[in-house]
């Protein structure tokens, strides 16, 4: 059903002001005006029904067309409204439990994926940012190399006090970082061609999380999660990764 605040956008948007925005419609509305103009005048030697069907078609296109678009508009304001809902909700959600876990109410292990935030969140299990999110938290100059993922660790765990950051750099594999400790370079696991990358970020926090929480060091959870994304970036599209395969890969080790 079409709200009253969708007619009133539609009419509002035949104003010129509006309609020249949009070239087609305006030549539209141009015509709509002229034919309106000669239906009232009258033309002598010519039927005045003629002018007037005219013109209520042009209306009618000129009306419908805007009454699309404000729809259109709407629905768009009203999906980013809800995203940003769900955004701020979301992150209420993970302080919440961060807060939870604090106070021993929830299992300690709390761990942070954010394409854009990955910085907001302090004080959690773990941070999984690959370098490119590293260079966003950081406002880095440049993407950082073999040379200086390290510092860039260092970086990130202070601004957050995490308890680890797991930088994942493709195929270079990744960098662990603890407080107190040097950071651990882990080679990727695998030697096979990679297929398709989709997911593997998932990979890697979600075995990470269920092996902190299973009472893995940060290092041996890292581990694990690292062999779990070689071998899931070798399936074709969003693909799973079962426990069988995953210890199956750690006793055969790497493919040579």
């Amino acid at each position: 059903m079409i709200s009253r605040a969708t007619l009133i956008a539609a009419v509002r948007k035949l104003d010129p002001r509006e309609m020249v925005r949009n070239p087609v419609m305006f030549v539209v509305e141009l015509g709509a005006v002229l034919t309106t103009v000669l239906w009232i005048v009258g033309e002598p030697g010519q039927p005045g029904w003629f002018a007037f069907t005219v013109a209520v078609w042009l209306w009618l296109t000129v009306l419908f067309g805007n009454l699309a678009e404000a729809i259109a508009e709407g629905r768009g304001k009203a999906q980013a409204a809800t995203l940003r809902a769900m955004r701020k909700d979301t992150v209420a959600t993970l302080r919440a439990r961060v807060q939870a876990a604090e106070h021993r109410l929830l299992p300690e292990v709390v761990t942070v994926d954010s394409r854009e935030r990955v910085a907001a969140f302090r004080g959690v299990t773990a941070c999984t940012p690959n370098q490119e999110e590293v260079e966003r938290a950081l406002r880095l100059p440049a993407p950082p190399s073999a040379r200086t993922i390290g510092a860039a660790a260092r970086a990130l765990l202070k601004r957050t006090g995490n308890e680890a950051v797991l930088i994942t750099r493709g195929a270079a594999g990744m960098v662990l970082l603890e407080p107190g400790a040097a950071p651990v370079a882990i080679p990727a696991f695998g030697a096979g061609e990679v297929a398709d990358v989709t997911g593997a970020g998932d990979t890697v926090i979600a075995v990470f999380t269920l092996a902190r929480a299973s009472g893995a060091s940060p290092e041996e959870a890292a581990t694990l999660a690292n062999v779990a994304a070689g071998l899931v970036v070798m399936k074709y599209g969003t693909a799973t990764l079962t426990p069988r395969e995953l210890l199956r890969a750690l006793a055969d080790g790497p493919a040579s």
